[in-house]
């Protein structure tokens, strides 16, 4: 009994590990220095550095393929009920 607890307890923080590690090579948003760090904290504090990288990792958001519609440049002001809307219409009176 006392062999499988300690094969878990080495099992499970090296399977973290190795996810991790594979989440911080395979990240194409963080440059060589910043995955050299997270790499460096995921080793050298076993459980909770890998916790730390998963936690924190981000994932490539992929492209809509469609462009937002045009705005209307004419409209620049947000519509306000408050001095932005005094203020518009003191400027369309000029």
């Amino acid at each position: 009994m006392e062999i499988v607890l300690t094969i878990i307890a080495v099992a499970i923080p090296l399977w973290l590990n190795v996810w991790a590690t594979r989440m911080i090579l395979q990240d194409a948003l963080s440059e060589r220095p910043q995955k050299i760090a997270q790499l460096l904290l995921v080793w050298l504090l076993p459980l909770l550095g890998a916790i730390v990288a998963l936690a924190v990792h981000r994932k490539e958001e992929k492209a809509p393929g469609v462009y937002p519609a045009e705005k209307d440049l004419n409209n620049d002001l947000p519509a306000s009920s408050g001095p932005l809307r005094s203020m518009r219409e003191v400027l369309d009176d000029d």
